[in-house]
């Protein structure tokens, strides 16, 4: 068993899953913090992309899961990011360990889908949360998912529409989905729910009779992991998955897209030091001769 460690935390590759541990400290996003550890099933992966410069001297290692097990898609914001739970960030004087940790990532995940069989996409994403009852109490008021409903309460709405109702109970098997709304210019974020037949609120989230938000930082980050916790338990959520998932791992899109024509080449010093830092790791015995043979070769293969 090995690990990997990063800004976000520790990566430890496991059996039969990549186990993530978030680490306690400030500059780790409030959401990963609450959610502290997960466990992804190397069988549910269906990308593995790493990128060994991703800005501010630093390297990116991101999971692309499979279609329906990720209960995060839908408050994912892109790029940067702070609060993705699949994507770990590290020094650049690491950045050798962590392209041959996400090289063996590849393998144990393309291993695992093909043994097979594959696990259950909603199994999968209920496994990546914490269980129900889970409740989020901020500013607005409180929202809670248990058994197989969401109860809004509003204590202190925002918007007429919420202060005529005070409160609703959304079935779980009336949704479509929990929406992550991220903060707005006036620096409100929260949490909006999409009921299916209703049409979506045309204000801003403090005005939507299904939604719930605050302006406080904390508070967001758990009602961001409450929207997560809903899309995982909705009814019939691995039917939403497309076929038999996403791509194959290795192939285009799945790991590390290809360098485009005319891309400036590798720089040789470069390509130097990370083979010093590859026999120094083969010298502590992390890498075997073969490993460093075939690494070492890709290398070379760059200039």
């Amino acid at each position: 068993m090995s690990d990997l460690s990063g800004h976000q935390g520790t990566w430890t590759f496991g059996a039969d899953a990549v186990r993530i541990d978030y680490a306690d400290r400030w500059r780790v996003h409030r959401m990963l913090r609450l959610l502290r550890r997960c466990a992804v099933p190397y069988a549910a992966i269906a990308g593995v992309e790493f990128r060994p410069d991703a800005g501010r001297r630093r390297w990116s290692l991101s999971l692309r899961l499979e279609e329906g097990a990720d209960p995060f898609a839908e408050s994912a914001l892109g790029e940067q990011d702070r609060g993705a739970p699949f994507r770990l960030t590290g020094p650049a004087d690491s950045v050798l360990t962590a392209e041959y940790q996400a090289d063996q990532l590849r393998v144990l995940a393309e291993g695992a889908r093909v043994a097979g069989p594959r696990p259950d996409p909603a199994e999968v994403a209920r496994s990546l949360v914490p269980a129900p009852p889970f409740k989020a109490v901020c500013t607005e008021g409180e929202a809670v998912v248990d058994g197989g409903e969401v109860r809004l309460r509003w204590q202190r709405p925002r918007g007429k529409e919420k202060r005529r109702l005070g409160g609703r109970v959304l079935p779980l098997d009336g949704l479509v989905r929990a929406e992550w709304v991220p903060p707005e210019p006036s620096g409100w974020a929260g949490v909006r729910f999409a009921v299916a037949g209703e049409d979506a609120s045309g204000g801003g989230i403090r005005k939507d009779p299904a939604g719930m938000c605050t302006l406080d930082g904390g508070e967001q980050a758990r009602l961001r992991l409450l929207a997560a916790v809903v899309n995982a338990h909705l009814p019939g959520a691995a039917g939403a998955a497309r076929g038999a998932g996403g791509r194959e791992v290795g192939t285009p899109g799945a790991s590390e897209a290809p360098a485009p024509h005319g891309a400036p080449r590798p720089d040789p010093e470069e390509i130097s030091r990370r083979i010093r830092e590859l026999a120094r790791l083969r010298d502590d015995g992390l890498v075997t001769e073969e490993e460093f043979a075939a690494k070492k070769a890709e290398l070379l293969g760059r200039l």
